[in-house]
């Protein structure tokens, strides 16, 4: 299942589509599943590819995937988790 928002913007109408996420092409799961026939068989004009920005090199085998499907990607990286663990207080740690 997969959600849809559509409007119109400077006369133009649009779509965005939010598809579960996935970490490759291979589906595994049936929300993997979804995603991957979505992406093959509708052809987007854009993907809007948001990344875990603590997990660079495991995202980025799907990036390097769906370039392959010659379909415009924009890359955001998600950096919540970046920033709440720098945003932890620190604790004074005694030296051993």
């Amino acid at each position: 299942e997969y959600l849809t928002l559509s409007g119109k913007l400077k006369n133009t109408d649009y779509n965005i589509i939010d598809l579960p996420g996935i970490y490759s092409l291979s589906p595994y799961s049936l929300e993997e599943k979804i995603t991957q026939e979505f992406l093959l068989n509708e052809k987007p004009d854009l993907i809007i590819n948001i990344i875990d920005g603590t997990n660079f090199e495991r995202n980025m085998y799907l990036s390097v995937q769906l370039t392959e499907l010659n379909i415009p990607m924009i890359i955001l990286a998600d950096n919540y988790r970046i920033n709440f663990i720098k945003s932890m207080p620190l604790q004074q740690q005694d030296k051993v």
